[in-house]
């Protein structure tokens, strides 16, 4: 049985039964004071429940669906499937506020789980890319340059813009050979034509502060790239920040995501994040899918 503040003059006005007769009713519910009825001759009593039950107006009004209490007493009876259902009627910020019931250790998990396009969402909410790319360690940048998405002649074209002592540098790791006798231009040359092992030992020579300006370059022209980075380096500094701080980052998620989370929340804490749903979409809903929940409600 669901007890809440039901509109008792509504019920007696629409099933016209005696605001004194339904008081006598006590604990019933409204389908056994329907039954009831039905039994004293007022033989349209189940069909007006029915009819109330299919009415979401009539709904909003009989059960005061606009009080939080009401809707909470409603949602503590429906399970975890229910509950998890009724998430998609919620506004974004209502959905951020339900990760307030998370410890900040069980939301970096949920992140670490996500895909990494919705991990960098979260990332450069809370860091700009140069602040978060300062943090990587160079075997990670290392690392990002050894993926196959990331394409030797577009990284040969960010190196044009380095000067010849760095470019030397660059050959001399690879070679052993000084190269104090190279112009600029056949310096480049040289690089170009290493094949791609060398090319790739070349480049993660450089010192992290050159690495980490071609990365920025390239992933600015290319975001896509910025999944390069494993999991573990991308949530990395999320480690560093307080909860208020990731709960921010995560609010740039999209609603789907937002609700792949929350649902993992208990039966008592979920319902009470899908309190704060619409009371005429939550009327809406009650009247199509759960229409039985209503009929064991108790008026206080």
């Amino acid at each position: 049985m669901i007890a809440i503040q039901l509109d008792l003059n509504y019920l007696a006005r629409y099933f016209n039964i005696s605001a004194q007769r339904l008081e006598a009713y006590g604990s019933k519910s409204l389908q056994e004071i329907m039954e009831a009825e039905a039994a004293q001759g007022n033989t349209a009593a189940q069909d007006y429940l029915i009819s109330v039950l299919q009415d979401p107006d009539a709904i909003l009004n009989l059960f005061k669906i606009g009080s939080a209490r009401n809707r909470w007493k409603i949602l503590k009876e429906m399970n975890k499937d229910d509950l998890s259902y009724l998430l998609q009627f919620l506004e974004s910020k209502d959905l951020v506020a339900g990760l307030q019931f998370f410890t900040q250790d069980a939301l970096l998990k949920f992140i670490r789980e996500m895909p990494k396009k919705e991990i960098t969402k979260v990332l450069f909410e809370c860091y700009s890319k140069e602040d978060f790319i300062k943090l990587v360690p160079e075997a990670e940048l290392n690392k990002w340059f050894e993926s196959e998405k990331v394409d030797k002649k577009k990284v040969f074209e960010q190196l044009q813009g380095l000067n010849r002592d760095i470019l030397a540098q660059m050959l001399e790791a690879v070679t052993g050979e000084p190269q104090e006798d190279s112009d600029r231009k056949e310096l480049l040359q040289n690089l170009n034509s290493l094949n791609p092992e060398q090319f790739l030992e070349s480049v993660q020579s450089l010192k992290p502060k050159f690495k980490q300006q071609i990365i920025l370059n390239m992933t600015q022209e290319d975001p896509k790239l910025w999944e390069e980075f494993s999991v573990k380096t991308l949530t990395k500094p999320l480690e560093l920040l307080d909860k208020p701080e990731v709960i921010k980052g995560m609010a740039k998620l999209e609603d789907d995501m937002l609700i792949k989370v929350v649902e993992n929340l208990p039966n008592d804490l979920l319902s009470i994040v899908v309190t704060q749903i619409d009371p005429e979409v939550f009327a809406d809903v009650l009247s199509s899918k759960y229409q039985e929940i209503l009929k064991n409600v108790v008026s206080l």
